[in-house]
C-alpha cells in the first residue's frame, strides 16, 4: 500500500506544518508534538508555548535538543515543570538524525513535527487530527502556512501554490521537490 498525502487547503497554521500517522500507541497519548531543535534559543520558547496552548486531549509535547550551544537547552528547563518531555542527544546527530530521534521517542498514533522557529495557530492540531481521522488511508498531512516576523507580522506564505488534494505516495516527492525547486532558488 502506498503512502498518501493530503494537502489541506487553508492558511490555518502560522508556519508550515506536517502531521504523520505512525504505527505506535501507548494508550493515553493521542498526538506527540515533537520539536527537533538545535541552537534556536531566540525562538524555541515561542514554539513550545504554541504547542502547549493547543486544546488536544492526549497531547504530549516533546523537545529533542541536538546538543545546542547557544542556551537553548537551558531555556527549555522551565517547560519540564509544565509537562514538556525534554530530551538531549548525547552527541549532535544532524538535522535528519534528530527528526528520526523524534520518531523514536514518540509513543502516539500521530506525530506532529514542529521546527524550533515555528509556531502553531490556535486549534490547528485538533483540526489536523479530525482531517486525518476522516481520511484513514492517509499517512501524512501537510498544511500551507505563513512566514511571520518575531513580532507576528505576516511576511509571506508557504506552499500556497501546491494544489490541494490527495496524492499517491509515489507522486508526492516529485510534486514537493518540484515546488521547492521553483520557490527556493
Amino acid at each position: 500500500k502506498t503512502t498518501t498525502v493530503f494537502e489541506y487547503d487553508s492558511l490555518d497554521a502560522l508556519t508550515k506544518s506536517t502531521i504523520y500517522r505512525v504505527n505506535t500507541a501507548d494508550g493515553n497519548v493521542v498526538l506527540t508534538g515533537a520539536i527537533p531543535v538545535f541552537n534556536q534559543r531566540a525562538t524555541i520558547e515561542r514554539a513550545v508555548r504554541s504547542a502547549l496552548a493547543q486544546k488536544v486531549e492526549g497531547l504530549e509535547v516533546l523537545v529533542a535538543d541536538n546538543c545546542s550551544q547557544d542556551g537553548t537547552w537551558e531555556a527549555l528547563q522551565p517547560f519540564a515543570n509544565q509537562g514538556v518531555r525534554l530530551h538531549r542527544n548525547a552527541a549532535n546527530i544532524g538535522l535528519f538524525g534528530n527528526f528520526n530521534r523524534c520518531l523514536e521517542l514518540s509513543a502516539s498514533p500521530y506525530l506532529r513535527l514542529l521546527a524550533g522557529d515555528d509556531a502553531l495557530a490556535p486549534d490547528c492540531l485538533r483540526r489536523e487530527i479530525v482531517l486525518m481521522e476522516r481520511n484513514v488511508d492517509l499517512a501524512m498531512l501537510s498544511t500551507r502556512g505563513r512566514f511571520v516576523s518575531p513580532q507576528g507580522a505576516a511576511m509571506g506564505e508557504f506552499a500556497n501554490d501546491l494544489s490541494p488534494g490527495i496524492f499517491d505516495g509515489s507522486d508526492f516527492p516529485r510534486t514537493w521537490f518540484s515546488y521547492y525547486a521553483r520557490t527556493r532558488r
